[in-house]
């Protein structure tokens, strides 16, 4: 039996955004505008079944094209400091099969006129790269639409 290769990397993303870090904590912290501002792109949903966003709290979503949620993305919250930071761990799956798993940090700092947000994912990709290339996408997409939503 062969098993699946294991691909590691760390993928770093940094933000700055016209909103105090409260309102970019907000952002994560409410369904609703996580629902609309994390889907990366047209014609792509964010669905979640379950949100707890509390240290010890387990997140569970479904994503993917719409009316084809075919992802399913565990998020289980290590560390929440309101304002500061949010690190969870993720584990993303398809069918059953793991797809790959992260450890994730986001970081929000004051700056002049704004936020910094710096976002560090230590992702783990089972069996080809897919995984670690959909994040890179995701996250820029998302951070991205992040800022529409906090500085509207």
């Amino acid at each position: 039996m062969t098993l699946p290769q294991l691909v590691h990397e760390t993928l770093v993303f940094e933000r700055s955004y016209k909103a105090p870090p409260e309102r970019i904590f907000d952002a994560w912290r409410d369904p609703e505008s996580r629902a609309r501002w994390t889907a990366p792109a047209d014609g792509t949903a964010v669905e979640f079944d379950r949100f707890d966003f509390r240290t010890g709290g387990i997140e569970v979503s479904r994503c993917g094209a719409i009316g084809d949620l075919r992802y399913r993305v565990e998020a289980h919250y290590l560390d929440i400091v309101a304002g500061e930071r949010i690190v969870f761990a993720e584990a993303v799956s398809e069918g059953g099969k793991l797809m790959g798993a992260a450890l994730i940090t986001v970081r929000i700092e004051a700056e002049q006129g704004g936020s910094r947000l710096t976002l560090t994912d230590q992702a783990l990709s089972v069996g080809d790269r897919g995984y670690i290339d959909g994040s890179r996408q995701g996250y820029r997409a998302a951070l991205e639409n992040l800022a529409r939503e906090v500085e509207r």
